[in-house]
């Protein structure tokens, strides 16, 4: 007989969620044993005693996102594989969460027997590249992918400081913050501060 599979929901939507956890339930061998409605809440369960085998967790959450929640389970959870979801299926919102940790992605419009699939897949193999990530291939690996560096300085510039505040923060000069500026800026292709500030909030970097 296989083993059966401990799965959690993450997802800040209410019903989103627990539709998902109902529809689960219905599987062989899946029992979703708790949902929650971010980051936050599913460490805190987990460092509780909660001992999930697949996390089912979108990217954009309040509290703690899926990018953070993502690192800190790698970090902290490393045996728990983590299937990311959204249903923004732009390129930096999937690579930026594969980078961060998470094992696999799929759409929240995708078919629930892929869900199923990918869900079984990273279970028993360990690893699984689910249909979206089959067909986007290609462009994927064609990303420019931030540092850790710059996706600390993405942040900051997405806050009030100026940069001349973030320059004292980080205790660098502000010609090399300039710099950082020019490539994030470069890299997420867009040309002002506030272009970058709603570019992070739709793909689910702040809030």
């Amino acid at each position: 007989m296989k083993t059966p599979i401990n799965v959690v929901v993450c997802d800040d939507h209410a019903l989103f969620r627990k539709s998902v956890t109902g529809l689960l339930n219905t599987f062989e061998r899946i029992t979703c044993i708790s949902d929650v409605a971010n980051g936050k809440e599913l460490i805190t369960e987990m460092h509780g005693g909660l001992s999930p085998s697949v996390v089912l967790m979108d990217i954009k959450m309040p509290v703690m996102n899926g990018y953070e929640t993502a690192y800190y389970l790698k970090e902290n959870f490393p045996a728990v594989k983590i299937l990311a979801m959204s249903i923004y299926d732009n390129d930096y919102a999937i690579e930026e969460i594969l980078a961060c940790g998470a094992d696999a992605f799929v759409s929240k419009d995708a078919d629930p027997n892929d869900v199923y699939d990918a869900i079984i897949g990273l279970h028993d193999k360990g690893r699984y590249m689910t249909k979206w990530m089959k067909q986007n291939k290609k462009r994927l690996l064609g990303l420019q992918r931030l540092t850790p560096r710059e996706r600390e300085l993405l942040s900051l510039f997405c806050s009030e400081k100026s940069y001349a505040e973030i320059s004292q923060t980080l205790h660098i000069s502000l010609k090399t913050v300039d710099r950082y500026r020019d490539e994030v800026f470069k890299k997420m292709k867009v040309k002002s501060r506030l272009n970058l500030v709603l570019f992070a909030i739709q793909n689910g970097i702040v809030v």
